[in-house]
């Protein structure tokens, strides 16, 4: 009998630390991405590639164009990206970590493009407090451009 209740126990402790296991998963990456070159045929080309669903996209990333968290302005943005503004930084990474609408654990990251000076590329993720970047010599809608883009895609950050 001992070994019944011991057997029982053990089928239910397993599978109740494997339910777990499955409860754990994120998703995304969640990433804002930010136009400000003006250009609006950007957003179109990088919708169209996601939608192709192409090889170096993570499997569940989604790209948020228009929708944003209050307080995430474009001069913000400038602000941390441009002048390497410590607080704008901070302010940014607080409000990628916010939750925001169905994202109860905010965001993992921001992506921007810009062309003022040269085309280029601007990537951080939620715990960074800095920018990457990347130029874009050769046109957004080239291959080389694409596989850029693709590197700087910030990875999942948000806990489980």
């Amino acid at each position: 009998m001992k070994k019944i209740v011991r057997g029982f126990l053990f089928l239910f402790l397993f599978g109740l630390l494997s339910f777990k296991a499955f409860a754990g998963f994120a998703g995304g990456p969640y990433v804002i991405w930010v136009n400000l070159s003006g250009d609006a045929s950007v957003d179109i080309i990088l919708k169209e590639k996601i939608a192709c669903q192409d090889d170096c996209l993570p499997a569940d990333v989604e790209f948020f164009f228009k929708s944003r968290p209050d307080g995430l302005t474009d001069d913000l943005i400038k602000a941390a990206i441009f002048r390497n503004n410590k607080n704008a930084i901070k302010k940014i990474d607080k409000l990628l970590r916010k939750p925001y609408k169905n994202l109860r654990a905010g965001f993992d990251g921001l992506m921007v493009f810009d062309s003022s000076k040269t085309a280029k590329l601007f990537s951080t993720e939620v715990g960074w407090l800095m920018f990457a970047s990347e130029e874009i010599h050769d046109g957004i809608t080239s291959d080389n451009s694409w596989g850029k883009f693709c590197t700087m895609i910030p990875s999942i950050t948000r806990k489980p």
